[in-house]
């Protein structure tokens, strides 16, 4: 049994107790709310799947009472009622070719539900829920939610490529482990992943990023799949050697997969929501990218990777780009990546300046600091059995007092200030104010005044 008292069950419940007296031969609860249900999770929507009764007799059932319910679209044999629930008709899918885009749908009143559960990707995501609670799982997926295990549903899964991107995030959601059989499967569709939208690649990703407590378990179905050669940068970090002195965990890979772990406690620690959580861990995901082009050995034996941030930033933007990943996330994810070297090389017992900092403030734009040392902690964590450290901790401590943490600092001076002095209108006095900004983010003066004698002092000849 399971828990009865969320509004989509009750909803769910009434609908379905309507729809059987209209004639229907079953209703179930299906897919993500089922699963969501036995794992303790939040869910917000919920699919009720209707047995023995076509849309227009879904309809008139639904439409001929007077109550909150509301029919607000119908799609592929879909009833949307609000946004709790969804009230579905069972298809079968046929291919009719190669890729995601061949298959072909056609809702049929005539199935069962064990035929209808069969279909479906995952035993996890092919669980039923009566309208008693009680739970219907012809093909073992109860069980394998136990075990943590992600296997097919049956061979019918391999007429759809995106399998894979579905998995990836799942894995990293529920932390679980792809069973060999299925893994199997999926690598017998390596070729297909051309014909997947790049939007279909970013939303797997974007989950991934966003929901994923286990993101490691994501990564590492990519590579026992086989997709991960539809990733060439992750695929080429898997065979980037590291020094083993500094990252005794192995390979560029293999230290990814750790951080990006360690990225999701520090995520959960400094509450961030899911938006700044999607940035922290494609940031992480992709900061090491610029190792694949830049790792060499150095005159003593030892794999270095000199200039690896900047040149990794150049290999985050095709790679997020290339998935039609919003602009938004990838200006906030490339200078993470390029500047989460910075302390290196910096004095290790003695904060930096407040010139340093607001020089990096500047530089991040328009991340935030914050982010910053967020991503700078998961790469350091990422190195077991080495103990995890906080490089950036000093660098955020005096980001706080200079109140720099999460907002880029304000000129002290605009066009009116400089008018006012007696400075000539025109494009030389956007010149004047760029260089002013820069000098306050350089810690030059602090205030009003001080700005003023700067600008007074550094061009003089200018004013009328």
């Amino acid at each position: 049994m399971s828990d009865m008292n969320t509004p989509q069950f009750e909803l769910a419940r009434s609908v379905g107790q309507r729809l059987l007296a209209a004639g229907a031969s079953d209703c179930l609860l299906v897919g993500d709310f089922v699963r969501d249900q036995l794992l303790g999770a939040p869910s917000e929507e919920a699919e009720l799947e209707v047995y023995g009764l076509n849309y227009e007799q879904i309809v008139g059932a639904l439409s001929c009472n007077h109550d909150s319910i509301k029919l607000l679209e119908g799609r592929l044999g879909t009833v949307k009622i609000g946004h709790l629930l969804n009230v579905s008709m069972p298809r079968r899918e046929m291919k009719s070719g190669m890729g995601h885009k061949d298959l072909m749908f056609d809702v049929d009143t005539t199935i069962t539900p064990h035929e209808a559960c069969a279909r479906r990707d995952f035993t996890v995501n092919a669980i039923g829920m009566r309208l008693d609670g009680s739970i219907f799982d012809p093909f073992g997926g109860c069980h394998d939610l136990r075990r943590g295990i992600l296997r097919a549903t049956s061979r019918a899964s391999r007429n759809d490529p995106a399998l894979v991107l579905r998995g990836m995030p799942l894995a990293a959601r529920f932390g679980l482990e792809t069973e060999e059989q299925t893994a199997a499967m999926c690598r017998e569709m390596v070729a297909e992943f051309g014909t997947l939208s790049a939007e279909c690649v970013w939303e797997a990703w974007r989950e991934w990023a966003a929901q994923g407590r286990y993101p490691g378990k994501g990564l590492r179905l990519l590579e026992q799949t086989g997709w991960i050669k539809c990733f060439p940068v992750l695929d080429t970090m898997a065979r980037t050697p590291q020094d083993p002195v500094w990252h005794p965990e192995g390979n560029v890979f293999i230290h990814t997969v750790h951080a990006c772990d360690a990225a999701v406690t520090i995520a959960q620690r400094e509450g961030l929501d899911e938006n700044q959580r999607t940035v922290l861990l494609l940031a992480t995901l992709c900061h090491d990218f610029g190792k694949i082009e830049t790792t060499v050995r150095n005159d003593r034996g030892r794999w270095i990777a000199p200039g690896h941030a900047e040149r990794g930033s150049d290999l985050a933007a095709a790679f997020l780009r290339g998935m039609h990943a919003s602009e938004q996330v990838v200006d906030l994810v490339l200078p993470l990546v390029a500047q989460h070297m910075v302390t290196l090389g910096m004095p290790k017992h003695a904060p930096p300046s407040a010139r340093v900092v607001r020089r990096l403030v500047r530089e991040l734009a328009p991340a935030t600091i914050h982010l910053w040392a967020a991503v700078c902690e998961a790469d350091s964590s990422g190195r077991p059995p080495k103990p995890p450290q906080n490089p950036g901790a000093t660098w955020l401590q005096v980001a706080e007092a200079l109140v720099v943490q999460d907002a880029q600092p304000q000129p002290l001076i605009g066009g009116r200030h400089l008018l006012a002095l007696g400075y000539t209108p025109g494009p030389t006095l956007g010149s004047i104010l760029r260089a002013a900004f820069e000098a306050q983010r350089d810690g030059c003066f602090e205030d009003v005044d001080g700005a003023v004698r700067w600008v007074r002092e550094h061009f003089p000849e200018i004013r009328t």
